[in-house]
C-alpha cells in the first residue's frame, strides 16, 4: 500500500477562538500496522513517518506557545493473524510535552498489525473531549486504508453532527482512486514523490489548520439589526462546490456563532434567502477576528384562503408561482395558508386558482405580509349523456376560456374562484352546432354548485 496521511481539522465552534493565542491541541496518530516496516526509499516507512513526525512537532513547539500535543498508535500491539480490530493505543494525552518526551514514547513501538482506521478515530473525541471549544487537530499518518470494514468517513459524519468543523486532507505518495475509496470524504489530496515532500505537506498542512481565522456573518433585518439567522449560507473559493456549508445561527445572547475558516482563500458567500444574496471578494485577515455584515432583510408572506372575515383551511392548499417583478422566470413555489420568508422587494405572484389571481408589482418592505384570498366555491356537474363543455370568465373584458371539460365526460367537479361564469356545452349524440348551449353561474364561496342536465 502507498504512504497516506490524513490530516483531519476538528475544529470546535466557539466564541472568543482568536489567533495564536488560543490553545492549539494536536493529536498525532500514527499506523502501526505492518506494511509500515516496507521499504520507502532508503528507510522503512515507519522510520520516515517517525523521524518527520518528531521534526514536526520540533517545528511547532518553537512556533507556538500554545501548543500542546498528543500521540494515539494503532495496530502496532496484534500480529495480523489476531485481526484485532480494537488495536489502538493513547500513548501520549494531550499536554505541553518536551520533544524528548515524544521521542521516548515512540522508541518502544513496532509496526506489526493491521489498520482499525475507523475504530481509532472514534476513540479520539474522548481524546479531545476536555479540550471542546478549542483549535483541536487529528493528524493521521498512515500506510494503508481500513482494514476492519470500517468507514473513516461515517466517524467524521458523526464529528459534523457534533457540531465540529471538519477539513480532511490527504498526502500521499503515488496514490491511485483504488487506494482513496475508504477516504473519498476527503476534499483535499496531496500526492509527494519524496520522504521530504511528504514532511514538508505535512508541516503545511498542520500550520494551515492552527491559522484558521475567526469569522461572524451578521444578517441585518429590515431595522438594520444583526437579527436574521436560521439562513443556509455558502462559501466558494476556486470550486464548483462549496468550502463550508452552514445554516447561519444565532446563539442565546443572539450573537452569530464564531466559525474557523481558511484565510488562504478569497471567498464568494452565497446567502441563501429568497432570491440569494451573494456576495464576492471576500478576503479574510489571518489570525484575527472577521467580521461580515450583509443586508438580508425579508418578509414573512402568507396567503391565506377567507371566508366572512374568518381563515378557511381547504382540503388541498392552493399553490402559487412568485417572482421579482422585474424577472421572467419564476423564483419559488408555494402553498397558500403556508408561511415562506421573502427578501424584501417587489414581486409578482400568480395563484394558481381556478381561474389564475394574479398579484402584480406587491411590494415586500415589513418584516410580516398577509395576503386575503376569497375561499373557492364548487361547481358540480352531472350530465345524462357524453358531452363537450368548455367554461369561460371574462377577464379584463374579454371572455376567456379557463378549463376545458374532458371530451366525452358526463361528471366534473371544479373548485372555482367566486364570481361569473358561462358553460358552454354540447351533447356528444348532437350533430348541429347550433345545439350548443349557454349555461350562466355564479359561484359563492364556501357554497357547492349543482349542475344537472
Amino acid at each position: 500500500m502507498r504512504i497516506l496521511s490524513i490530516a483531519i481539522l476538528c475544529c470546535c465552534l466557539a466564541l472568543g477562538v482568536h489567533g495564536q493565542s488560543s490553545p492549539v491541541n494536536v493529536l498525532f496518530v500514527m499506523d502501526g500496522s505492518s506494511s509500515m516496516m516496507k521499504k520507502w526509499g532508503k528507510e522503512d516507512k515507519w522510520t520516515i513517518a517517525e523521524k518527520s513526525l518528531l521534526r514536526i512537532a520540533d517545528s511547532l513547539n518553537n512556533k507556538y506557545d500554545s501548543l500542546r500535543f498528543g500521540l494515539r498508535v494503532y495496530g502496532h500491539q496484534s500480529l495480523p493473524i489476531d485481526n484485532d480490530c480494537e488495536d489502538t493505543e493513547l500513548k501520549m494525552p494531550i499536554a505541553v510535552h518536551s520533544l524528548l518526551e515524544l521521542k521516548n514514547r515512540m522508541m518502544g513501538i513496532t509496526p506489526k498489525g493491521i489498520t482499525p482506521l475507523a475504530y481509532t478515530l472514534k476513540q479520539t473525541q474522548e481524546d479531545f473531549a476536555e479540550f471542546e471549544g478549542q483549535k483541536n487537530i487529528l493528524v493521521v499518518i498512515t500506510d494503508g486504508s481500513e482494514s476492519c470494514l470500517g468507514d473513516p468517513c461515517a466517524i467524521l459524519e458523526i464529528l459534523l453532527k457534533q457540531e465540529v468543523i471538519i477539513k480532511p486532507v490527504i498526502i500521499g505518495l503515488d496514490v491511485d482512486i483504488e487506494s482513496l475509496r475508504d477516504y473519498h470524504c476527503i476534499k483535499d489530496v496531496f500526492n509527494p514523490h519524496t520522504p521530504y515532500e511528504f514532511e514538508k505537506n505535512i508541516l503545511r498542512v498542520v500550520t494551515q489548520a492552527i491559522s484558521y481565522t475567526t469569522l461572524q456573518v451578521e444578517l441585518l433585518d429590515g431595522q438594520q439589526k444583526p437579527n436574521q439567522s436560521n439562513i443556509p449560507i455558502l462559501f466558494y473559493s476556486n470550486s464548483q462546490e462549496p468550502d463550508y456549508t452552514l445554516y447561519h445561527r444565532l446563539d442565546q445572547a443572539g450573537n452569530p456563532d464564531t466559525l474557523l475558516i481558511d484565510p488562504s482563500s478569497e471567498y464568494t458567500l452565497i446567502i441563501q434567502t429568497l432570491p440569494p444574496i451573494t456576495k464576492k471578494g471576500i478576503i479574510l485577515k489571518g489570525n484575527e477576528h472577521n467580521i461580515i455584515t450583509i443586508a438580508a432583510p425579508t418578509s414573512f408572506l402568507e396567503i391565506q384562503t377567507m371566508h366572512e372575515g374568518e381563515r378557511v383551511n381547504v382540503i388541498s392548499e392552493i399553490p402559487y408561482l412568485i417572482k421579482q417583478s422585474e424577472q421572467s422566470a419564476y423564483l419559488f413555489s408555494h402553498e397558500t395558508n403556508k408561511v415562506q420568508s421573502y427578501l424584501y422587494g417587489t414581486y409578482d405572484i400568480d395563484i394558481l386558482t381556478l381561474p389564475i389571481t394574479p398579484i402584480t408589482n406587491l411590494e415586500l418592505n415589513q418584516p410580516n405580509y398577509t395576503i386575503e384570498l376569497p375561499a373557492p366555491g364548487k361547481l358540480r356537474v352531472n350530465a345524462q349523456f357524453p358531452i363537450h363543455a368548455a367554461l369561460f370568465t371574462e377577464i379584463n373584458n374579454e371572455l376567456v376560456n379557463i378549463y376545458t371539460f374532458t371530451a366525452n365526460s358526463r361528471q366534473e367537479i371544479l373548485d372555482l374562484q367566486p364570481g361569473f361564469y358561462s358553460l358552454v356545452y354540447r351533447f356528444d349524440h348532437q350533430r348541429s352546432m347550433k345545439e350548443t348551449r349557454i349555461e350562466n353561474i355564479e359561484i359563492k364561496s364556501k357554497q357547492t354548485l349543482d349542475l344537472k342536465f
